[in-house]
């Protein structure tokens, strides 16, 4: 195979293929955002070059008999997604939606499977390390551009910043979007990077950890992520309340007395006094009222009426009740909308006979209403599980998370430490959850990237100092 490479692509070599790796995942926040060139049917963009171009090298300086049995199948699986996915084509109705869905699908076994042929090419040691390194540099990257949109309020324009023009001033406002007009996707992105670093890296340092941890649960508040702020405490939980138990138990009994009394104090003080709610607790009347500015149309002349004059007549209870009825008979909550959202999903499962309705069919059905539960024009599934049973049916969704649970499974029987297992299945949980998150997961290049990392993770435990060789 040296011989052959050598004679045939005299230029091409492992070094020339880390440098090339290292450029394309420090891409990965950006994807198709940075220089895109729309040629019609299909953008190029740099990225997708150097995803073509890694997967070509992946296979010209490795063979598949240096990939693990589990590799191989794991990449087998995805070619099978996507020729299962490629056949549904001429039978679907929307034709857009499901070439959208393939080019993802194709992409998405594409990173796949570079990620899991690349540590045989540049030595595992050195992969783990500098995926460690990258994460961990686009994980502050995307906290320093979140924490200028917080305070600044300035966004790239786009589909959100269209919809800040028409809403109230709120927290949302200052929630950062980076590229992808959706603050729940640059979660996706800031998440799947610090629990990449986590999972790779080798020593956690607990104040390092603790920062992330903050920033994280900070721009899910910022954000009002429901299932952001769960996995920042949740990973609060499993990390940090052993060590401070631990901690506690070591200190002089002078200090534990003292910690306790603090403790009851503060506790004392939230129980006994009354609490003013900020405005991230949205159903507060002060700040549901607030932006109320009422008025009356009387023979083409429009009178506005002082709010407190309002609240005088009719009292703040009224107002506050008549606000949330019309809110909730003319607007669809989030959680309502989720659940439709499921429902259609495992509605449109039922009716392909659990095979699936084809790619990007779960959007179209949506869009041309053909579905039983009102989703106020929302077509994307926003539940990972659903959007592949809906359209690829239960045997590729069965088989996906059998592959993820023997992985599971490998790692909980080897010799790592208690530690680092109950880290990893900890990161799993996270996994799930932060899947939930975005519109829609399959077509997130980052899903990619933490999926097979996730993935490689007992592959990567043991490591022995491999050095790139030209």
């Amino acid at each position: 195979m040296d011989s052959f490479i050598q004679k045939s692509f005299p230029w091409f070599s492992i070094k020339l293929f880390y440098n090339l790796f290292v450029i394309w995942f420090v891409l990965i926040p950006f994807d198709a955002y940075l220089m895109p060139l729309d040629l019609g049917p299909v953008t190029i963009y740099p990225q997708l070059i150097l995803t073509l171009f890694l997967l070509l090298g992946s296979f010209l300086l490795v063979t598949n008999s240096e990939l693990s049995l589990s590799s191989k199948l794991f990449q087998l699986f995805y070619f099978i997604w996507f020729a299962y996915a490629f056949c549904f084509y001429p039978f679907v109705n929307g034709k857009y939606e499901a070439l959208h869905e393939i080019r993802s699908l194709f992409l998405m076994g594409a990173t796949i499977t570079i990620l899991l042929r690349t540590p045989e090419i540049i030595g595992r040691k050195i992969f783990k390390e500098i995926i460690n390194q990258l994460s961990y540099l686009l994980f502050i990257f995307l906290v320093i551009i979140g924490f200028l949109e917080f305070f600044t309020g300035i966004h790239f324009e786009g589909f959100f910043t269209k919809k800040l023009v028409n809403l109230s001033p709120g927290p949302v406002t200052y929630a950062p979007v980076f590229l992808y007009d959706n603050p729940n996707n640059y979660l996706v992105y800031l998440f799947s990077f610090a629990n990449i670093f986590l999972l790779t890296k080798q020593k956690i340092n607990s104040y390092q950890t603790f920062s992330i941890l903050l920033f994280l649960l900070f721009f899910s508040i910022a954000a009002d992520s429901k299932y952001g702020k769960i996995i920042a405490l949740f990973l609060f939980a499993v990390i940090f309340l052993p060590l401070i138990w631990i901690k506690f138990k070591s200190m002089d009994a002078t200090i534990k007395r003292a910690v306790c009394i603090l403790v009851g104090a503060l506790v004392f003080f939230i129980l006994t006094k009354p609490l003013f709610f900020g405005p991230i607790w949205k159903e507060n009347p002060n700040y549901l009222l607030a932006p109320l500015t009422p008025l009356v149309i009387d023979e083409n002349k429009v009178t506005l009426i002082d709010k407190d004059s309002l609240i005088k007549v009719k009292g703040k209870d009224v107002i506050y009740k008549s606000i949330v009825e019309y809110r909730n008979k003319h607007i669809i909550q989030s959680t309502d909308l989720r659940r439709n959202l499921i429902l259609n999903g495992i509605y449109l499962t039922q009716i392909s006979n659990y095979l699936g309705v084809g790619p990007g069919q779960f959007q179209w059905y949506h869009s041309h209403n053909l579905i039983p539960n009102n989703t106020n024009k929302i077509t994307n599934p926003h539940e990972s599980n659903i959007e592949i049973a809906s359209q690829y049916g239960i045997i590729i969704l069965l088989l996906f998370a059998s592959f993820m649970l023997h992985r599971l499974y490998v790692t909980l029987k080897s010799s790592l430490d208690i530690k680092q297992k109950v880290s990893f299945v900890a990161i799993c949980i996270s996994y799930l959850f932060i899947s939930e998150m975005p519109s829609s997961w399959l077509v997130l290049n980052i899903a990619w990237i933490f999926t097979a990392i996730l993935f490689l993770f007992p592959d990567l435990t043991s490591v022995k100092g491999d050095e790139i060789s030209e």
